[in-house]
This record gives C-alpha cells, sequence and structure tokens, in this order.
C-alpha cells in the first residue's frame, strides 16, 4: 500500500506540473465551424474532426477540431492552440491529474495482491502434484508387496 500512494502521489504531482507547463505554452481560443460536425461511426460518439477556422495572432488557420455531434456550420467551440497557433492538448485539470493518479495506485494495490496470490497459487498446485505422484508411486509399491 505505500507504495501504491507513493506511485500515486508522484504521478499527481507529475500530471499537475505537465499541467502547468501545457498551460503556459497554450492558449484558450475558439474556433469557428465551417462545416456541420458529422456523427463519427467509431466508439467516440461525443465529439467529433469538424473541419474549422480559428484566428491567432492575427493569422488565420484552418484545421479539423473536436466538436459536439450536433454541431452546425458557424458553432463555435473552445480549442487550445500553442504560440504559433496549432492546436494542442488542453491543460488537465486537477480532477483528471487525481483520478489518474488514484487509478494507478488502485492498479498497483491490485496487481500487488494479485501477482502474490497467482504465484502462491502456481507453487501450490506444483506441490499438489508432486505430492500426488509421490502418493501414487507408494501406493502402487505397497501393492506390489
Amino acid at each position: 500500500m505505500p507504495v501504491a500512494g507513493a506511485v500515486g502521489t508522484t504521478l499527481y504531482a507529475a500530471a499537475v506540473d505537465r499541467s502547468a507547463r501545457d498551460a503556459a505554452v497554450g492558449h484558450r481560443s475558439e474556433a469557428v465551424l465551417v462545416a456541420d460536425s458529422r456523427p463519427d461511426p467509431g466508439p467516440n460518439r461525443a465529439a467529433t474532426a469538424t473541419p474549422a477556422v480559428w484566428i491567432h495572432a492575427g493569422v488565420e488557420h484552418r484545421g479539423h477540431v473536436r466538436a459536439p455531434e450536433d454541431a452546425v456550420r458557424g458553432d463555435r467551440v473552445a480549442i487550445w492552440v500553442s504560440d504559433t497557433g496549432d492546436i494542442v492538448r488542453a491543460p488537465k485539470t486537477g480532477i483528471e491529474a487525481a483520478v489518474e493518479a488514484v487509478a494507478a495506485a488502485i492498479g498497483i494495490c491490485w496487481a500487488g495482491i494479485f501477482f502474490p496470490t497467482a504465484v502462491i497459487g502456481v507453487l501450490r498446485y506444483v506441490a499438489d502434484v508432486h505430492h500426488s505422484r509421490s502418493v501414487d508411486l507408494e501406493w502402487r509399491a505397497l501393492s506390489r508387496t
């Protein structure tokens, strides 16, 4: 448990630090959709890549942005852009970082319980097989006499 807590704390601190760096180099902006959003046939139906235009530092940029499935041409969507105007990943919130850290800690705890249990189970099975063979050999030796 202490190892899982330490790993979770370290992952949380790293995620918060990464988010602070992302926020320092990125800027929140708005993009205007130039086409209606089309439903994504894949598993991620909540948002879909939609053609859009945005202006950063006086320069117009074009590309695809994530927009709601029901978005229409002219809708505005929030985006994060770099200093050059390229779309970048939005910084994680503190809650997102915490959820990831807790999930990692739970995974480590689970692995810490599962792995030794599996090893003990395998060793127990091997010992039982060995014991069964030795008992069988003794019975055969007794039945010959």
